[in-house]
């Protein structure tokens, strides 16, 4: 019997902070992370989740 693999790779880009510069004192005030305000994390999980409704998981279901 032969196997087959199916490898895929998605990518999406994250999206920076558009206020990092302007937030520094509110990340210093509240112990935040340089990479927890630098990225949007909000935007990307919307974008993303968007993304997948729209491409990734029509694909999938047509391959799997």
């Amino acid at each position: 019997m032969t196997y087959i693999v199916l490898a895929f790779e998605i990518h999406q880009p994250r999206r920076l902070n558009r206020m990092f510069p302007y937030e520094r004192i509110k990340r210093i005030a509240l112990g935040e992370s340089v990479m927890e305000r630098y990225f949007d994390d909000k935007l990307n999980k919307e974008i993303f989740a968007r993304v997948s409704k729209k491409c990734y998981n029509p694909t999938f279901d047509i391959l799997l």
